[in-house]
């Protein structure tokens, strides 16, 4: 398929002709099904919770003790930060810093590249989200319904031109965050595994474009991109080349 053929690009809420562009590259390069815009709304979040339990990713906790509480469990090669796979892929190597792992840029894009093509037929959800100041706002597009739950609870997440401003504004300091679980589409009837993941991860930073590509992993700071990846190291450049910014790490 074609982008435009692509049921639910039309939704998107906003007219910010940039990011709809890297929507769109997104959708060509992993062929997803559908995509869905998160807008952040208490019927949203029923929705997404309900599905959750219904596919098995979620537990509804005994709502008399818990009200509004899930279990979710990870899979078990999927519990923590994989310092071995988490690269910063700077012009010169130099800049990755002395204790990170660097690789090549044009390399480890084609890598990304190869993988998120592999994974196709999926539902990426987008979404707009904000960890620190209003109106300056960083998409993230990726599989993974319990991820955006988390998200909505972590930061403050909207429809793309909820706050102050016309969308050509908001998205001023546009960054790229693309999670992938790494799996191949299911066959027909074939159920989904409660906690999609793969043996094969990446976490990958470019600091020069700031972006953050993400593969095979579905837990926290490997999938909730605005975090660390970007909180914490993309920042760190981001402050680095502009003065007045505060130390962050």
């Amino acid at each position: 398929m074609t982008s435009a053929t692509i049921p639910g690009l039309d939704t998107a809420p906003t007219n910010h002709q940039g990011l709809l562009a890297w929507v769109e590259e997104v959708a060509e390069l992993t062929q997803p099904d559908r995509v869905v815009f998160a807008d952040g709304s208490d019927e949203e979040w029923q929705r997404l919770c309900d599905h959750l339990v219904e596919v098995g990713t979620f537990k509804r906790l005994n709502p008399a003790k818990h009200p509004n509480s899930y279990l979710a469990l990870s899979d078990p090669s999927d519990v923590a930060r994989v310092e071995s796979r988490t690269f910063i892929c700077s012009k010169r190597e130099v800049d990755a810093g002395p204790t990170n792992n660097w690789m090549d840029p044009a390399e480890m894009r084609s890598t990304m590249t190869d993988l998120f093509r592999a994974v196709c037929g999926d539902a990426p959800c987008g979404w707009s989200h904000s960890v620190w100041a209003p109106g300056r706002r960083g998409p993230q597009a990726g599989r993974g319904d319990h991820r955006l739950r988390i998200r909505r609870r972590f930061d403050e997440s909207d429809d793309a031109d909820g706050h102050g401003g016309a969308g050509k504004a908001r998205w001023r300091r546009l960054f790229r965050q693309v999670p992938a679980l790494g799996r191949r589409p299911l066959e027909p009837g074939q159920k989904d595994v409660p906690w999609p993941c793969n043996d094969t991860k990446y976490i990958t930073h470019f600091p020069e474009t700031r972006e953050i590509w993400s593969y095979g992993s579905g837990y926290g700071g490997n999938a909730l991109l605005g975090k660390k990846c970007y909180s914490l190291r993309i920042a760190s450049v981001m402050a680095a080349t502009r003065a007045g910014w505060p130390s962050i790490c």
